[in-house]
């Protein structure tokens, strides 16, 4: 209606609906797979871009979302790149009438074929600063807490010993930085013993017997000078 004194539309006949009839957004149930064709700088009217097949059996047909920072799931940091193969449903918003993605996750960097394998060597979590020990090359590389992605859980008590993946590029300072370091599970780097298992075997090769040393400093052994037995006088 029209409301008499101001002239302007009114609601009548007002009446309450159950809880969850008024839906604003409404979420895929289908979880999509697709890759980023543009960054998300930080500014939500130029968003990133990710293009994927909207049904798995055509090809053909393709589609774009967009994404911004409200796109990312939880634990997953603001720094997907071009190229990255992500996950994430579509969210659709009803009144505006327009798609983004939502729960986006990265299911594998651009620069997979790149990524170093280590464990953190030390990690300060007052400060944020740590270093991974490298498992592919000898060398500790610098590493940032803010850098580090996985669950939660884990990302809270980062400490030395667990299992990381990164990449490495130069620093401002000219020192070489971990970046886009990811969390794995224990045992993905370094095997775990498992002490309550027990194995049985057959010694094909065994081990060489070096020859003992002996007063004097001589070797024991067919080859080796004999010492001075004690309390014997040489030449005795």
């Amino acid at each position: 209606g029209v409301d008499a004194q101001t002239g302007k539309p009114c609601a009548l006949r007002i009446a309450p609906l159950p809880k969850g009839s008024v839906v604003f957004e409404e979420v895929s149930s289908v979880t999509f797979a697709g890759v980023v064709k543009q960054e998300y700088a930080g500014d939500r009217t130029k968003p990133g871009i990710i293009v994927y097949h909207p049904d798995v059996n055509d090809d053909a047909t393709v589609r774009e979302v967009p994404f911004d920072t409200r796109s990312l799931a939880r634990g997953v940091l603001n720094d997907v790149r071009v190229g990255d193969i992500v996950s994430f449903n579509v969210l659709h918003d009803k009144p505006r009438n327009k798609d983004r993605a939502t729960e986006l996750r990265i299911s594998e960097y651009v620069d997979s074929d790149k990524r170093i394998h280590g464990i953190i060597a030390h990690m300060r979590m007052e400060t944020g600063i740590g270093a991974i020990r490298c498992i592919d090359i000898d060398q500790k590389i610098a590493c940032y807490h803010r850098d580090l992605r996985g669950p939660p859980d884990v990302l809270a008590r980062v400490k030395s010993g667990t299992e990381v993946e990164f990449n490495v590029v130069v620093g401002g300072d000219g020192k070489l930085v971990a970046r886009r370091a990811h969390t794995l599970n224990r045992g993905t780097v370094l095997p775990v013993a498992s002490p309550s298992k027990r194995f049985r075997g057959v010694v094909q090769v065994p081990l060489p017997q070096a020859p003992l040393p002996m007063p004097g400093g001589g070797r024991g052994g067919a080859g080796g000078r004999q010492g001075t037995a004690a309390g014997q006088q040489p030449g005795a």
